[in-house]
């Protein structure tokens, strides 16, 4: 019996078995397949975890892109200018529920107006000037995300420029 037994073991492990079978040899296979058994129950561990990490970033991302869609099918809605700022107002809900944002500015130019929608946060309202102006002063025309420690102002800055050539009215 042994000796099948040390025959498996060596086939498992794909190592060549010896004629002599010991007590110390058998020992010796067995605590190599539970180093292995251990090494490979950590692997699937570290691998698990990784796996639920992507997931909920991918869940987050997915979370982000329906708000996205969903606040685009808010604006696109509507007729500008009489119900702007309740559809405004729909879309921050909305866009708080998915991204935890602390102040929120809101810009938008017409030919026959300018509005200006803001929500402050923990921000003063001399930040937020500053924050729309520096903002303003860029003349951005693409979509421009500074990180944590790029900009002295903000932690964390989402600017997303939106030009139209339709005209209201």
């Amino acid at each position: 019996m042994l000796s099948k037994i040390y025959k498996k073991l060596c086939e498992i492990l794909a190592v060549e078995c010896d004629e002599d079978i010991s007590e110390e040899k058998l020992l010796k296979l067995l605590e190599t397949l539970e180093k292995e058994i251990v090494d490979y129950k950590n692997q699937l561990e570290e691998y698990s975890m990784t796996l639920d990490a992507h997931l909920e970033e991918l869940s987050k991302a997915y979370e982000e892109l329906s708000t996205v869609f969903e606040v685009s099918n808010i604006l696109s809605v509507f007729e500008y200018p009489p119900k702007l700022r309740e559809q405004l107002s729909k879309a921050f809900k909305i866009v708080k529920n998915a991204i935890n944002y602390d102040s929120l500015i809101v810009k938008i130019r017409t030919p026959l107006e300018k509005i200006l929608l803001k929500v402050p946060g923990s921000l003063s309202g001399e930040e937020l000037e500053r924050i729309e102006k520096m903002i303003d002063s860029m003349k951005l025309k693409k979509t421009v995300i500074f990180e944590p420690g790029k900009s002295e102002m903000v932690e964390n800055l989402l600017i997303v420029p939106v030009i139209g050539s339709e005209k209201w009215g």
